[in-house]
């Protein structure tokens, strides 16, 4: 039993100093899970109101219990009016060693704007139902009836994320944006209990910072500079820097490639194509590259997206 103990005394001081939710490569698909207030990408650069995705993420690709995220999204703009609504849904399942997630969101953003194309405000707020599950299969300790207390190995808690962003449109189409959310503001702890014993695994808030940068190059495209900055108490910031280059050509699918870095060691690579006009079908790939003794520990992360998206 104090071995029980003792191992999930460090994964729970471990989880409390660091960060809880997923991470992301390509974390402009992932705008409304990162600031429900957000505009979605897809109207943002490509004027559509209603997107669909789908993405994969494999963290630490060599390790056996390396996390692992999948997410499938809806997005809607309605641009009626100077106060228009943005909704949105999506399901996020999440699991990093033997402790997992899965949460099924809505989102629900008002945005203020007389011309939503080109400049407006938006706050918003998701509201999501969690199921948190702790998997002690093939646990190696002394006494294994010691685990016969942790037999109710799943919980549901709500959890609510707000936000707030903006966006601009100036000097022939130069677009600049930004925004702050906090995930996880409930702060609810994740209890697995029984009638005798309760484990408790403290969810703390995060606090997260977007802002991004997109000039228009002539007719080959343009070049968008993203950033995005995390923070946990009572870590440092971590920072997340990415450049675009998204390649326009007359016909034939539009291409896209990128890189950047992040503070946590890793450098990021990027590469996808968006196919159609007035339907867009959107592919990309995504890796983490580590470039410290530290994160090379952990090895490559890669990361896989689809979306979709019409103008109606």
């Amino acid at each position: 039993m104090k071995i029980i103990y003792a191992l999930l005394l460090f994964f729970i001081v471990f989880s409390a100093q660091a960060q809880q939710l997923p991470l992301f490569s390509q974390y402009r698909e992932y705008g409304g899970v990162i600031n429900p207030g957000s505009i979605p990408y897809d109207y943002f650069f490509n004027e559509k109101k209603l997107s669909f995705g789908a993405s994969y993420r494999k963290q630490w690709v060599t390790a056996q219990d390396g996390p692992s995220t999948q997410m499938i999204r809806a997005d809607y703009v309605s641009d009626k009016g100077r106060v228009a609504p943005i909704l949105g849904a999506y399901i996020l399942n999440d699991k990093a060693g033997r402790l997992g997630m899965t949460g099924m969101y809505l989102r629900a953003a008002m945005l203020i704007s007389d011309n939503p194309l080109d400049y407006g405000f938006a706050a918003g707020l998701n509201v999501g139902l969690v199921r948190y599950t702790l998997d002690l299969k093939n646990a190696h300790v002394q006494d294994i009836n010691a685990l016969a207390i942790y037999d109710n190995r799943s919980t549901l808690f709500p959890d609510v994320g707000l936000g707030v962003y903006g966006y601009t449109t100036f000097n022939n189409e130069h677009k600049i944006y930004g925004g702050l959310s906090m995930p996880q503001a409930l702060s609810l702890d994740t209890r697995f209990r029984n009638e005798d014993q309760t484990l408790s695994i403290r969810r703390v808030r995060h606090f997260y910072g977007t802002a991004g940068y997109k000039i228009p190059l002539s007719q080959s495209g343009f070049l968008e500079g993203n950033l995005w900055v995390r923070y946990i108490t009572p870590l440092k910031p971590s920072f997340d820097f990415n450049v675009r280059w998204q390649i326009e050509g007359n016909s034939g699918p539009v291409m896209y490639v990128g890189t950047g870095m992040s503070t946590n060691g890793n450098a990021h690579l990027e590469t996808g194509c968006l196919i159609g006009d007035e339907k867009i079908l959107r592919i990309g790939v995504g890796a983490d590259l580590p470039f410290t003794a530290f994160s090379s520990f952990y090895g490559t992360s890669l990361e896989f997206n689809i979306g979709y998206a019409i103008g109606q």
